[in-house]
C-alpha cells in the first residue's frame, strides 16, 4: 500500500466536503473482483480472489468511526497482514451486509449514496431499505468517481510502476513472437516477466492472439503456432496496489512484411502518435477521437473498420481514462465525449483498427495530462516490426 496515511485521510476529507454539497448523510462504496475501484480508492483495500468476496466502506462523517470496512475476506485481516490491507481502524470480516451497515449508519439518515450502484447486491439495498424506511438510497458512484478524475503525484507515480511493467511484457512479447512459438508459451513469456517485475496480479487475463482471428478485439491465446507475416497482438493488465496499466503492442512475426499488415498497424501507430501530440489540459475527449478518425479515413480506411462496441456501435473510441478502474473518468474518449481534459488525469491512448483480411491492431500506451506535453507511463517502442525486420 503505497498511497499514504495522509493521503487516504484527505480522500475522506475531500470526499465529505462532496457528500455535504450534495445533501449525502452517509455513503455506502461497495467493491468486488467485478465492481472495484471506489472501495479501494477510500480504504486501500478491495477483494481480490473470487467474485463472491465484497467489501463495503461506510463514510459516516461525524457520527460513530467515520469510515468502516466491511469483508468477508478472512485471509487478508490477520494480525500480521491487516496493516498491509487498509489504514482503516475499524474493520469487520464477516458476511451479515445489513446488519453490519445499519449498525454503521446514523439512524436519522434521510439520503444515503451507494458507490458502485451498477452492481450494488439487490438483497443488501433491500435490507436497508427495510430498515430504514423514511431514507432515500441513491446512486453516488459520480461523487466517487469526481474525486478520483484527477490524480495525485503518488497515484501517477503506482500508474507510471505499472506501465514499466507493461513495458517487461512487450520486451518478452518482442522476443519470444517467433515463427515456431505458439500462443501460450509466448504469453507464458510475457506473464513470467510482468510477475518477476512485480505485478501484484493480473487487471484481466493477458490477451493474445495471432493472424485473423485477432479481428475480434479480445481472445484467449491457444496452441496455434505462429507463422512468418503473421500479426500477433497483445493486451494486458498489470497492476500494483490497484493501479492498472492496461497496456497494448502489436508484432509482425519473423522476417516477412505483407504489405496489407504493414498498412494496418502503420495507420494505428500514426493515430497514436496524433492523438498523443493532441492530448493535453482543455482539450475535448471528442477532439480526441476526431484527430484519430482523420488519420484513419486519410489513409484509405473508414469507420467500419474502427472497433464497435455492441453497446455503442457509433462511438469511434480512441482512449479512455486508467486508474483503479478501466475505464476511469473522464470514461471513454469517442466522437459524443464532450467532457474537457483537465491536468492530473491519466488517458490509455488505444486506437483500434481492423481489417478483414488481415485481422486487428492496437497499440495501447498511459500517458499523464498536462498543460502541455502528456508525460507518457511507459516506454517500449510502437513500431517493433521496424527493428524486427532487419
Amino acid at each position: 500500500m503505497r498511497i499514504t496515511v495522509d493521503e487516504f485521510r484527505d480522500r475522506v476529507a475531500r470526499c465529505t466536503r462532496l457528500m455535504e454539497e450534495e445533501r449525502f448523510d452517509a455513503l455506502v462504496a461497495y467493491g468486488s473482483r467485478v465492481t472495484y475501484g471506489s472501495v479501494r480508492y477510500l480504504t486501500g483495500y478491495e477483494p481480490w480472489l473470487a467474485p463472491e468476496e465484497w467489501a463495503f466502506a461506510v463514510l459516516t462523517p461525524g457520527h460513530g468511526a467515520g469510515l468502516s470496512l466491511l469483508s468477508n475476506s478472512p485471509w487478508d485481516f490477520w494480525e500480521f497482514n491487516r496493516t498491509q490491507a487498509t489504514w482503516v481502524s475499524d474493520v469487520t470480516v464477516g458476511s451479515k451486509w445489513v446488519e453490519q451497515i445499519a449498525a454503521r449508519l446514523p439512524r436519522t439518515a434521510q439520503r444515503v449514496g451507494l458507490g458502485g450502484w451498477a452492481g450494488f447486491p439487490a438483497r443488501v439495498l433491500d435490507g436497508l431499505r427495510e430498515r430504514f424506511p423514511h431514507a432515500e438510497f441513491v446512486d453516488a458512484t459520480a461523487l466517487i468517481h469526481k474525486l478520483r478524475a484527477i490524480k495525485s503525484s503518488a497515484e501517477i507515480a503506482l500508474l507510471r510502476r505499472a506501465g514499466e511493467l507493461g513495458d517487461l511484457g512487450a520486451a518478452a512479447l518482442y522476443e519470444s513472437a517467433r515463427p515456431g512459438a505458439t500462443e501460450r508459451e509466448v504469453v507464458a513469456q510475457i506473464d513470467g516477466a510482468m510477475m518477476r517485475g512485480g505485478t501484484e496480479q493480473m487487471a484481466y487475463w493477458t490477451i493474445l492472439g495471432s493472424g485473423r482471428k485477432t479481428i475480434a478485439s479480445c481472445f484467449l491465446p491457444t496452441d496455434r503456432v505462429l507463422e512468418e507475416g503473421d500479426l500477433v497482438q497483445l493486451d494486458c493488465g498489470p497492476m500494483v496496489d490497484g493501479y492498472k496499466a492496461d497496456f497494448s503492442r502489436v508484432v509482425i512475426v519473423g522476417k516477412e512484411r505483407p504489405a496489407a499488415t504493414v498498412r494496418l498497424v502503420e495507420t494505428v501507430a500514426e493515430v497514436h502518435e496524433r492523438c498523443a501530440a493532441k492530448l493535453r489540459a482543455g482539450v475535448r475527449c471528442s477532439e480526441i477521437a476526431r484527430t484519430g478518425l482523420d488519420v484513419i479515413e486519410r489513409r484509405g480506411y473508414t469507420r467500419e473498420n474502427l472497433f464497435r462496441s455492441a453497446n455503442y456501435p457509433d462511438m469511434v473510441f480512441m482512449a479512455h481514462g486508467i486508474g483503479l478502474e478501466n475505464p476511469d473518468p473522464p470514461g471513454m474518449l469517442t466522437l459524443t465525449n464532450d467532457a474537457v481534459l483537465e491536468e492530473g488525469m491519466c488517458i490509455n491512448l488505444e486506437p483500434i483498427l481492423l481489417d478483414q483480411q488481415v485481422g486487428g491492431a492496437r497499440i495501447e500506451t498511459s500517458f499523464a495530462v498536462t498543460s502541455g506535453d502528456p508525460v507518457r507511463l511507459s516506454d517500449a517502442p510502437i513500431r517493433p516490426w521496424l527493428a524486427s525486420a532487419t
